[in-house]
């Protein structure tokens, strides 16, 4: 019987994950995991906005189609809600208020709320952290399972959102003797301007890599217990962020306007299938959230409601994985859209475009290679940028029909650079 343990960790950014490159953060576990998942390389979100994300995650809307649903009356059902009766159990835990209460969490059959620690000192050991917290929360659930039963737990994480609590000693493994003095604040900095002092860049930089390594060291206690419990073998475990954290790219520290960037765009996708499956694959198709909720609904053999009235996201894995590990893997998805209400982004393989308020000129900058976008080339390349833009509104226009027109090609140029 299918089930499913989703773990969705806020503010977390592929760039600081030994699976992604990063080399100065150790992350074992979470390379462990990787080592035994599929692991898709680009997968951009689509908001940065919570509920819009979620809507995604749990029902396949983009970001860029109407605004959410929020009369339940009116809705199809989503995800949770359709496993739910369908009599699979589901559960959502979490200690984000905004994740609990979304119109659509009310699909669950169960929803636990981690109270929120406010907490104003480093915790004393890596077991009074939040983040530990949410997560002994989720065990006593999947304890409670019956042998071969079908399941959804989703578990979302404020992580890097809420408070950074992680005990000092996490700092201090990222500190040099010449280093300004760690910091000992706990509340999530948010700063925008021109120009940091280096000295404050390091210190919040070294406090967010300590969360970092304190998530690690509760994800790696969390995963060992899942190992051991007799939950269904055929249990799909996923990690995933709804948005990264800036760190001083592009003027901010924190969430500030949410600039549409790779610092905040890219997070991390994990999936470890039964019997690790197609381990350590990573996949460099272009993927955005709402591919999550088509991928869950062929892991739970689920119809789509709206089957009649859209295309569905294209699923992150072949629908008959893994009971058969040579299945063909879906077509390479080649446009990746977010948006905010004052900013846009397109990322294509080759190219990304950055479009700002009317009086911005757009910005442009060549994929793969500048992954923080620091180089804007927009001047150089204008027949790339009017490309881009023209493939902007088609996007646009794509998510709002919903119907079920497919794409159109995407121009040579844009998905296959020129050297």
């Amino acid at each position: 019987m299918p089930g499913a343990i989703i773990i969705v960790v806020d503010r977390l950014g592929s760039g600081y994950l030994g699976p992604y490159g990063n080399t100065w953060v150790d992350t074992p576990a979470i390379n462990r995991f990787a080592s035994q998942s599929i692991l898709w390389e680009h997968l951009l979100i689509d908001s940065p906005n919570l509920e819009s994300v979620y809507q995604s995650y749990w029902s396949g809307k983009h970001g860029l189609t109407n605004k959410p649903d929020t009369d339940p009356g009116t809705l199809a059902p989503c995800l949770p809600q359709q496993l739910t009766e369908a009599s699979i159990p589901t559960v959502l835990i979490s200690d984000e208020t905004e994740v609990l209460e979304h119109f659509a969490a009310q699909g669950f059959a169960e929803a636990i709320h981690v109270p929120a620690q406010a907490a104003e000192t480093s915790a004393a050991s890596i077991e009074e952290t939040q983040i530990a917290s949410v997560l002994a929360h989720a065990l006593p659930w999947l304890e409670q399972l019956p042998n071969d039963c079908s399941f959804l737990a989703w578990i979302h994480l404020r992580g890097m959102q809420g408070p950074w609590d992680a005990p000092l000693m996490f700092r201090e493994l990222f500190h040099d003797e010449e280093d300004p003095d760690l910091p000992t604040w706990t509340f999530p900095p948010e700063k925008q301007t021109d120009s940091f002092d280096p000295d404050e860049l390091l210190s919040v930089t070294q406090a967010y890599a300590g969360q970092i390594s304190a998530l690690d060291s509760c994800l790696d206690a969390f995963w060992q217990s899942i190992d051991e419990l007799a939950i269904s073998p055929e249990t799909l475990s996923a990690m995933t962020s709804p948005r990264g954290f800036p760190l001083g790219q592009h003027g901010r520290i924190g969430p500030c306007d949410h600039p549409l960037y790779g610092e905040l765009l890219n997070v991390p996708c994990l999936i470890r299938l039964p019997e690790q499956v197609q381990a350590a694959k990573r996949v460099q198709s272009l993927a955005q959230p709402a591919n999550l909720y088509t991928t869950l609904l062929n892991w739970f053999q689920q119809p789509d409601p709206l089957k009649d009235q859209r295309r569905l996201p294209t699923p992150l894995l072949p629908a008959d994985l893994p009971q058969n590990p040579t299945a063909p893997w879906p077509a390479s998805c080649q446009r990746a859209v977010s948006v905010s209400p004052t900013q846009s982004a397109l990322r294509t393989p080759a190219w990304f475009l950055h479009q700002g308020t009317t009086d911005d000129p757009p910005k442009l900058f060549v994929k793969p290679d500048d992954r923080w976008e620091v180089n804007d080339v927009a001047n150089r390349c204008p027949e790339i940028v009017e490309q881009m833009v023209a493939q902007w509104e088609i996007c646009r226009e794509f998510y709002q029909r919903q119907d079920d027109d497919g794409w159109p090609p995407l121009p040579e140029l844009l998905a296959n650079r020129w050297e």
